[in-house]
């Protein structure tokens, strides 16, 4: 973290290497037009899950086509830290409200061990929709070999799941508010499509 002299501070605390190398590497990346993070000003999980809900509403797919009730599953690996799988769920349950395409939802937890049990678990649950998880890195590409398989919708809040691993729907990182992102080779594999007017609201990758 860059922290700008007080004053009246001498040259040698100005001078600290702790203190100069934070705010060095942040002029530089401004220097170089490099993104750079700024506290405060990423968007919450609990606004990013809202939007994202909002947003499913929003979507085509044969896995939602007849469901009066949504099954989304919230789906992780044994890798991923607990606090995170737990934040998200209350994230969830925060906006148990909200209506996707006028439809209530519901939320299962569902631990991705193998493609096999994970495909079948899909389709037992008759779910409509997989949220992964962030710290799910290592199955995510296997998880998605199963949702193209079954053709539902794949959502996130971690971007690089969209723009590098082919999630369908995510969010960006930074923003004051919740930017959505959609991957349209992801909803070419899910046979998803979303309305002409979300895509118009979103960066869209293809």
């Amino acid at each position: 973290m860059c922290v700008l002299p007080k004053r009246g501070e001498g040259i040698g605390a100005i001078l600290n290497p702790r203190r100069l190398l934070p705010c060095l590497v942040l002029a530089f990346s401004l220097l170089l037009g490099a993104p750079v993070a700024i506290a405060g000003d990423a968007p919450s999980l609990s606004s990013k899950v809202k939007a994202l809900l909002t947003a499913v509403g929003y979507h085509r797919s044969k896995a939602m086509s007849s469901k009066k009730n949504i099954v989304i599953a919230i789906c992780y690996d044994d890798d991923t830290p607990p606090e995170v799988v737990a934040q998200a769920r209350a994230a969830f349950e925060e906006h148990k409200r909200v209506k996707i395409g006028g439809r209530s939802f519901t939320t299962i937890d569902l631990v991705y061990k193998d493609s096999k049990s994970f495909d079948a678990e899909l389709r037992a649950q008759g779910v409509g929709a997989v949220f992964l998880c962030e710290g799910t890195r290592k199955s995510v590409r296997q998880m998605l070999n199963v949702t193209m398989v079954v053709k539902v919708l794949s959502f996130t809040t971690d971007a690089d799941y969209v723009h590098w691993l082919g999630v369908s729907l995510g969010v960006e990182r930074e923003g004051k508010e919740p930017k959505l992102m959609v991957n349209l080779s992801g909803c070419k594999n899910e046979e998803v499509e979303f309305d002409s007017r979300l895509l118009r609201l979103a960066t869209v990758f293809f």
